[in-house]
């Protein structure tokens, strides 16, 4: 794996965790659910992290999948 796919990996997970965490911190707090304005801002912000996740993800395929042709024409 090239140094830029390490890179893009480590930022799809940060992607991915935050957004767990945004979920299981924020969306399950009774602070936010009993907030119709902070529940609003909470999914946005899971919103936002779910797309940067796919944008990123679908990046790191396109990656691995160039990879993984350049390997097989070198066989």
């Amino acid at each position: 794996m090239a140094k830029s796919d390490y890179k893009t990996h480590e930022v799809l997970h940060m992607s991915s965790f935050l957004m767990s965490s945004v979920d299981r911190e924020l969306l399950e707090h009774d602070a936010i659910k009993n907030n119709r304005e902070w529940q609003l801002l909470a999914e946005a912000a899971h919103k936002a992290l779910f797309d940067l996740y796919q944008a990123i993800g679908s990046v790191h395929l396109a990656e691995e999948l160039d990879e993984q042709a350049s390997d097989e024409k070198s066989l």
